[in-house]
């Protein structure tokens, strides 16, 4: 009685050997223009990892420093646009012309590049919605425009930011890097690197021994606080 399939016959499709993908986000996010849904600030791309998730957030790190990159091309262009369009403007005025309005250039036209947020739930694997729910609501969201809303005590995913923008003077999520609440729970790379763990079919045997022999102190630790409880 078991059900026809469906999304697994897609898979072929989107991916290939490796679990690579065949047309990578990392080139198409990038190029996706946002004037209309975000306005200046274009419109924003959420990514959500696990600490000990198979998929490498460092795919995500790059999507974000692309973006970064062409937004701030797209600022330079827009500004120098600005300057050509009031010069037009003021060439137009000197002739004594009765067209004043000047077109903008090609550029200008096209919105920013989204803004991209990196998001990483502790103690959570592939599917970080049942290994960690409350970070992952909390995550969902944030993303949502709603951080103001978490309680305080809410736990919080960290926030992955590329060297790029940790170290500029670019405001992420508010001018000091910090949450609504006020924890400062924005990381760099170095940051990142330290947090997610990756799979455990793809970690050092000893890091493994020692998560099982704590998960094992742990299990024994529940046992004894029932058995005095």
């Amino acid at each position: 009685s078991m059900l026809p399939g469906s999304g697994e016959y897609c898979l072929s499709e989107i991916l290939t050997a490796g679990a690579f993908a065949k047309v990578p986000l990392v080139h198409r996010i990038p190029e996706i223009a946002s004037n209309k849904e975000g306005g200046e600030d274009g419109m924003e791309v959420h990514m959500v990892y696990g600490q000990r998730d198979w998929m490498d957030w460092r795919g995500g790190v790059e999507v974000q420093r692309s973006c970064h990159e062409k937004r701030l091309q797209w600022e330079r262009n827009r500004e120098q646009s600005k300057l050509e369009d009031k010069q037009q403007l003021l060439n137009l005025n000197e002739i004594g012309s009765g067209k004043t309005t000047a077109q903008n250039n090609t550029n200008s036209n096209n919105g920013p590049p989204p803004r991209i947020f990196v998001h990483g739930v502790k103690d959570a694997s592939h599917l970080l919605m049942l290994d960690n729910f409350e970070e992952f609501n909390s995550a969902i969201i944030v993303a949502a425009g709603e951080e103001e809303s978490l309680p305080s005590n809410m736990p919080r995913p960290i926030e992955v930011v590329c060297d790029e923008i940790l170290s500029s003077e670019v405001s992420f999520r508010g001018s000091n890097k910090q949450s609504a609440s006020g924890q400062s729970n924005v990381v760099g790379e170095e940051g990142a690197a330290a947090f997610f763990h990756g799979p455990r079919w793809n970690r050092d045997p000893q890091e493994k021994m020692q998560e099982a022999d704590g998960t094992s102190r742990s299990e024994e630790k529940k046992v004894e606080e029932e058995r005095l409880s």
